[in-house]
C-alpha cells in the first residue's frame, strides 16, 4: 500500500449551508470521508482492513502516573502478560487503550479497546488493580480546521472530568479523539468533552441517525451552544522516512515521544478556553 500524504483543506465556505456548498469548499470537491487517508485495502467496501502505522506513541502511561482505569474495553482472553498485551493494541489502529490488570491478585487480564471514564469510573468501584496500560497515538493527525464556536451535533458526550482545571481538560479531551483513529472530531465547552464516536452516539448501532452529518453543513451545528475549543481532524499514517534529519511535512504536528509529556501544537482556542494556563498531558 503505497504512502498516502493528505493535503487538502477546506476553503472558508466549510461548512456550507447545503451538502454541495460544504463539498464544493474542498479542494477536491468532496469533504474527506472518515479513515480515507489512512492505508487499507478493501477502502470503500464492508470487508475492509486498516493497517498497522510504523508509528505509535504513548499519549498517557499508567508508568508515569496515569489511572487507566478506563471502562468500554475488551477482554483480549489469549493475552495475559505486559509484552503480548501491548503489541495486540499497537499492532492494530482501532485500539486506543491497553490495560493489563490483576483481579483480586488472581493472576493477570488484558484489556483493550477505545476507553472512557479512564480516571475514576465515573465514581463506580473497581475490583481490579492496574499492572501497566497505555493510551496510545497511531499514527499522525492533520488538523484541517478549528472547530470552536457553534457544537457540532450528534457527538458524543465523555462528560467534564473528575479533575484539573479547563486547559488540562481541553488537552485530555483533543487526547481522546486522537487516540480513536474513527474520531474526526472533538470539542470541548460547557457540558466538558464531546467527542466524535459513532458507535457510541448511536447506541452501539440502534440508532444509525446519530452520527455526525456527513458532508458537515451548517444544519448540523447547535448554534445555541458555543465550545470554547475544539477541531476537525484527519488521522494518516507519515512515511517512515530513512533519514530523521530532513524536516517533515509542513502539516505535521510536534509530537515528543515515549516518556516525555505529549505536546501538540494548540488548536488556537477563544480566549476562554486560555483561562487556567497551560496544560501538562500527564493526568
Amino acid at each position: 500500500v503505497r504512502d498516502l500524504i493528505p493535503t487538502e483543506l477546506p476553503g472558508p465556505g466549510w461548512p456550507g449551508a447545503t451538502a454541495a456548498a460544504s463539498n464544493a469548499a474542498w479542494p477536491s470537491g468532496e469533504q474527506p470521508r472518515r479513515l480515507e487517508a489512512w492505508p487499507q485495502t478493501g477502502a470503500g467496501t464492508r470487508n475492509f482492513t486498516l493497517h498497522a502505522c510504523w508509528k505509535t506513541i504513548a499519549l498517557h502511561d499508567a508508568s508515569r502516573g496515569w489511572p487507566d482505569l478506563c471502562k468500554n474495553l475488551f477482554h483480549a482472553a489469549s493475552r495475559q502478560d505486559e509484552p503480548s498485551c501491548k503489541q495486540l493494541c499497537v499492532n492494530d489502529p482501532r485500539c486506543a487503550v491497553w490495560q493489563l490488570n490483576s483481579v483480586n491478585g488472581q493472576g493477570t487480564q488484558c484489556w483493550v479497546g477505545a476507553g472512557t471514564d479512564c480516571g475514576s469510573r465515573g465514581g463506580e468501584p473497581s475490583d481490579f488493580s492496574v499492572l501497566s496500560g497505555q493510551r496510545l497515538l497511531h499514527g499522525a493527525i492533520r488538523v484541517l480546521k478549528n472547530m470552536s464556536g457553534p457544537m457540532v451535533r450528534n457527538l458524543f458526550n465523555l462528560g467534564p472530568y473528575d479533575s484539573g482545571n479547563q486547559a488540562t481538560s481541553i488537552t485530555r479531551c483533543r487526547g481522546w479523539c486522537y487516540s480513536l483513529i474513527s474520531c474526526q472530531y472533538w470539542q470541548y465547552g460547557p457540558s466538558g468533552c464531546w467527542v466524535d464516536a459513532p458507535f457510541y452516539s448511536s447506541g452501539r448501532g440502534m440508532h444509525p441517525e446519530g452520527v455526525v452529518q456527513y458532508p458537515l453543513t451548517t444544519s448540523g451545528l447547535n448554534a445555541s451552544v458555543q465550545m470554547v475549543a475544539g477541531e476537525f481532524i484527519q488521522h494518516y499514517c507519515p512515511p517512515q522516512y530513512a533519514s530523521t534529519t530532513g524536516a517533515p511535512p509542513a502539516f505535521a504536528r510536534s509530537v515528543a515521544g515515549v516518556g516525555t509529556t505529549f505536546q501538540l501544537a494548540p488548536p488556537s482556542p477563544s480566549p476562554a478556553a486560555q483561562q487556567g494556563g497551560g496544560a501538562a498531558f500527564e493526568w
